[in-house]
């Protein structure tokens, strides 16, 4: 757990998930990365959660490499701490460690935040990759779906989301 929680501490920018924008473990995958936004047609300046959970149905033999998504056209807060808990997928016990991100839409129109990525490896494999029992390799590299945020503009009369934000400089 404390290997799964080490790769989304130092995660500065967005994370996490609400299952649109993922599938999770297919077949005799061993994990699923997931990610996700709430709201999904926010106003321009509203808050929206970002959330990334990182879904493994095996024990880790070493620390994962996780590329954060990228959130272009977002102000983004700090990711907030990873929380693990087990949950059931499939009929099997699967270690979640979720983190969240607040994000802030800078611009109307649809911003689209990048794909999360996490290379893993598995205990219990033997070094051509597979298991003793011929089942899934000991490797995986995770991918999450992109996301698609539409933002509104506010209504017209609507105050400043971002007052004070813009102006003039002079040099000299």
């Amino acid at each position: 757990m404390r290997l799964v929680q080490a790769i989304l501490c130092g995660v500065a920018t967005a994370v996490c998930l609400a299952g649109v924008a993922a599938r999770p473990a297919a077949g005799n995958a061993s994990a699923s990365l997931l990610v996700d936004v709430e709201p999904r047609q926010p106003w321009v300046g509203q808050p929206v959660v970002l959330r990334v959970r990182l879904v493994l149905l095996r024990d880790l033999a070493e620390e994962p490499a996780y590329v954060p998504p990228v959130t272009t056209g977002f102000w983004t807060e700090a990711a907030s701490r990873p929380e693990s808990y087990y949950a059931t997928q499939a009929g099997r016990r699967a270690l979640v460690t979720e983190t969240r991100t607040r994000l802030y839409p800078l611009a109307p129109g649809v911003a689209r935040i990048e794909p999360a990525t996490a290379d893993l490896v598995f205990v219990g494999a033997d070094r051509s990759g597979e298991t003793e029992e011929g089942g899934p390799s000991r490797q995986q590299s995770l991918r999450s779906a992109p996301v698609a945020v539409v933002v509104r503009p506010l209504p017209a009369g609507a105050p400043d989301p971002l007052p004070g934000a813009r102006g003039g400089y002079k040099s000299g």
